[in-house]
């Protein structure tokens, strides 16, 4: 169902505590956030208050920097990327890494290649997250560009074990918008493997709602996350008179869900007033154009969902001609101030 509405949505997350009134059942819980994936992470486990539980998340969560990080030496990604090419020759890859791209080479193909794992000799060049940020040279984009295509990559299983095949030297892969929606998933079942039913994970602004939370009342409810308007600060619009933070009353019921967002805000830099992101369009090596600010998908895989949300981004008016996947929603925000649903949105919001 899609429905475009005249209006301010939010887009980025943002969990709000929810105020039930009297409780009068106590629930034990632990909390943690660190920094980790060159991001901030929280965690909360609900029914337990054991920091060695807390303790054991972290160490599970440290494994997969040794999978996916693009610049940690040691890491598998990286080592993928930089090692020699031979022709006809494949590398073998973990498991993980294997269901990561085998993932977002489908939707690669979905997008016709505006979404595309390929695109790392050219995002590379950007150096967002320094003080110094300095647009790449076009003539460096230019070149980079010619090692960017996702049909030159090819993940198969033999054997019990897993390949990547490429096609040309130089090619590298960028996992970015994918690995914190794959690890959430992960994540989610190692929670569960321990025992606990209720918890909520947020890796960077990826959320994902383990069960349900205690209501404080002897049962349970779904989470509810509110999200946040990047407009509103610009715009000064609002649908509240009385909002002046960019908060709007537009609350998701989350149950085993998980809300994720790409948004042109979340790394960017200003140059001579040029505003410079990292959502980059496969075709050209530059930042991705169009009307579209944010875009919030609601599903039950955080893979899913990064993708999603990156894929419906880079496609603009063109992502609302995609099929969503069955029991998934999508919230499109567009730098007029005017949203459109799509899937199972309006369902999901209080």
């Amino acid at each position: 169902m899609l429905r475009r509405i005249t209006a301010i949505l939010c887009a980025m997350i943002m969990l709000v505590p929810l105020m039930t009134g009297c409780t009068t059942v106590e629930r034990k819980s632990v909390s943690r956030t660190f920094f980790m994936f060159d991001t901030v992470v929280s965690i909360t486990l609900y029914g337990t208050d054991d920091e060695g539980l807390m303790e054991d998340c972290r160490s599970f969560l440290e494994g997969f920097e040794d999978v996916f990080s693009a610049t940690r030496e040691t890491s598998e990604l990286y080592k993928v990327n930089h090692a020699e090419y031979a022709d006809g020759a494949d590398t073998e890859i973990s498991a993980d890494l294997y269901t990561a791209i085998s993932r977002s080479l489908e939707w690669c193909n979905n997008t016709n290649g505006r979404f595309d794992i390929t695109v790392r000799p050219v995002s590379e060049l950007y150096n967002f997250g320094t003080e110094d940020f300095t647009p790449p040279l076009f003539d460096d984009i230019k070149e980079g560009l010619k090692r960017v295509s996702y049909k030159a990559v090819k993940v198969y299983e033999k054997d019990g074990k897993y390949y990547l095949h490429r096609d040309m030297p130089g090619m590298m892969l960028d996992l970015g918008a994918v690995s914190k929606g794959y690890i959430s998933d992960r994540l989610r079942e190692h929670i569960l493997s321990l025992g606990i039913e209720s918890a909520l994970i947020d890796l960077g602004g990826n959320i994902c709602g383990v069960g349900e939370k205690y209501d404080g009342e002897g049962g349970k409810t779904p989470f509810r996350i509110e999200v946040y308007n990047p407009l509103a600060g610009v715009t000064g619009e609002s649908s509240d008179e009385n909002n002046t933070n960019g908060i709007v009353p537009c609350v998701l019921k989350v149950s085993d869900r998980c809300v994720i967002t790409s948004g042109v805000y979340q790394r960017c830099a200003n140059v001579d007033g040029l505003i410079y992101h990292h959502l980059l369009d496969a075709r050209t090596g530059l930042p991705a154009e169009g009307n579209v600010e944010s875009v919030t998908i609601i599903c039950r895989e955080g893979i899913m969902g990064d993708i999603l949300s990156t894929s419906l981004f880079l496609m603009a008016e063109e992502g609302l001609t995609i099929a969503l996947p069955e029991d998934t929603g999508a919230v499109i925000l567009y730098k007029d101030g005017t949203y459109a649903y799509q899937g199972n949105a309006l369902e999901l919001i209080d």
